[in-house]
């Protein structure tokens, strides 16, 4: 019996030392480091000059939160070469010890900051104190986001148009988050939603011009296909164009601008030829008379004005089908009616620059001046 207990005492001794050796005690040199702090007049004093510290830093005792030294040694010249940092570079772990939520927003959300979540914090945040309450890095203060997007507007390209938002706040955050979101683009709601975040209001341009109250022109009965379900960014730049408007692609200032046959924002999904054929199929378009293109009449037939499709067509929605205009400025600033009706069949206009003509797809008018 008493060799049985004398061989389980030393067991129980091996497997002790066993859980020692794999677990080892820290030193009485690092349990006095811990208490230590690392911002001396000696060493790190730079550390804590600027307006907020990092918690670990602001203690004065936490660097060990993310620095370990080697369990032996105290860190000083010659030796800090063994007071290894936690590679933060190639891992959140460091962030995550402390920040655990970002742990669960990256679960929850499908839309992550490439730069800032998949790389690393420590591109935009300095890890021990800044001028800024989220710890952002001095250049990117400076820059905002385009320290490392290059390619959103710079007021230095004097060609570019800016969205007013980005102009008078300069503030990406107004649409966007920073970390992650279950938006494209990290925004902050959809598309449509944020653009009415402002234009649910008449505002003013920075060059003067009144925009109108787009959220309650989409009130009225006939609203354009692409607005209608909610793709704003099918016409429109959220952040810069050469063009007006933020446009994608050029769109006439003026209802006598020659619409752009190649590269015309309208022509984006109205197919060219069905406005630059004279005579046309029957499935091409109902504005005809017969088989004479209409479209064609109006835009490039006239030889002293050359008409853009905004003459006689509303770009967001409209009172009338076909998101007619009820009556349009000229470029002398004089406002002129357009009376339209519609029949099965086809229909009529009457404007100020003509008296009321009729159309019919089937039995085509031999004289559209003449009434029917």
């Amino acid at each position: 019996m008493s060799k049985l207990i004398t061989l389980l005492l030393t067991l129980s001794t091996l497997l002790l030392v066993s859980r020692v050796q794999a677990k080892p005690e820290l030193s009485s040199k690092y349990q006095r480091l811990k208490k230590l702090t690392c911002i001396t007049s000696k060493c790190h004093q730079d550390l804590s000059t600027k307006k907020f510290l990092h918690g670990p830093v602001k203690s004065q005792s936490g660097c060990m939160i993310c620095h370990f030294p080697d369990k032996n040694s105290i860190p000083t010249k010659e030796r800090h070469i063994e007071y290894l940092p936690i590679n933060s570079r190639a891992s959140h772990n460091a962030c995550l010890v402390c920040h655990e939520g970002f742990i669960d927003l990256v679960k929850r959300v499908p839309h992550i900051h490439a730069k800032g979540l998949k790389r690393s914090c420590l591109d935009c945040h300095d890890p021990h104190q800044s001028n800024d309450k989220m710890f952002l890095r001095d250049e990117i203060i400076q820059d905002g986001c385009l320290h490392c997007h290059q390619k959103a507007p710079s007021d230095k390209n004097r060609l570019l148009q800016h969205h007013g938002n980005w102009q008078t706040s300069k503030e990406c955050n107004k649409c966007h988050f920073t970390h992650a979101s279950g938006h494209p683009k990290l925004m902050k709601k959809s598309a449509q939603q944020l653009c009415f975040d402002c234009h649910s209001r008449q505002l003013e341009s920075t060059q003067g011009r009144i925009i109108p109250n787009i959220f309650k022109e989409l009130q009225k009965p006939y609203v354009h296909k692409p607005v209608k379900e909610k793709k704003c960014l099918e016409c429109h730049y959220s952040h810069q164009k050469t063009g007006n408007y933020l446009l994608n692609r050029p769109y006439a200032r003026t209802p006598y601008t020659p619409v752009d046959r190649d590269n015309g924002l309208c022509f984006k999904c109205h197919k060219r030829e069905d406005f630059l054929s004279p005579v046309v199929s029957e499935n091409v378009t109902k504005f005809r008379n017969g088989r004479n293109n209409l479209h064609f009449l109006h835009l490039f037939n006239d030889k002293k004005y050359k008409r853009s499709c905004r003459l006689c067509h509303n770009v967001h929605a409209g009172t009338d089908p076909f998101l007619l205009t009820r009556n349009f400025k000229r470029e002398d600033g004089i406002t002129l009616p357009i009376i339209f009706k519609q029949n099965k069949r086809g229909g009529s206009c009457a404007t100020a620059c003509h008296s009321s003509r009729d159309y019919d797809r089937i039995d085509p008018v031999l004289d559209p001046k003449r009434r029917q």
